[in-house]
């Protein structure tokens, strides 16, 4: 996985899983900077589901390879106003942003292949190559 910063998956979280770990408004700043597809995953202590994502999480890493993907976590259960101003009834819930804008909402995690196919459906597109020479005075 990348560093923070760069393409790739982001860094380490809670329990040493390959997320950042952010308050809200280290989120928010992750979210506005642009370019990536921006996981940001809610979580709880005592959270069986969670557990159950971390487990899949090396794989889904694997499996998304160098995609430009960031991933930041955001304990919610312990901050009330954290969940309700993002209207968090139950964890884990994975917010997906791209370029600051909002793009859905995952409320529950549905297993390696769904969570990997929605990522992968909501990647940044890549520009096409120019079909411009690099000599500026071709033409």
């Amino acid at each position: 996985p990348a560093a923070a910063g760069g393409a790739g998956v982001g860094l380490a979280a809670p329990d040493g899983d390959e997320f950042e770990q952010a308050g809200l408004e280290e989120a928010v700043a992750v979210v506005a900077r642009g370019g990536a597809l921006v996981v940001v995953y809610f979580w709880g202590p005592d959270c069986p589901n969670c557990d159950v994502f971390k487990a899949a999480l090396p794989g889904i890493l694997d499996e998304l390879g160098e995609a430009p993907v960031r991933l930041v976590s955001v304990e919610a259960i312990g901050s009330p106003e954290t969940a309700l101003a993002h209207s968090i009834y139950g964890v884990p819930t994975f917010y997906l942003y791209r370029d600051g804008e909002k793009l859905g909402r995952m409320s529950e995690f549905r297993g390696r292949r769904f969570f990997v196919d929605v990522l992968r459906e909501h990647l940044p597109v890549a520009s096409p190559p120019s079909t411009e020479p690099d000599d500026p005075t071709w033409g």
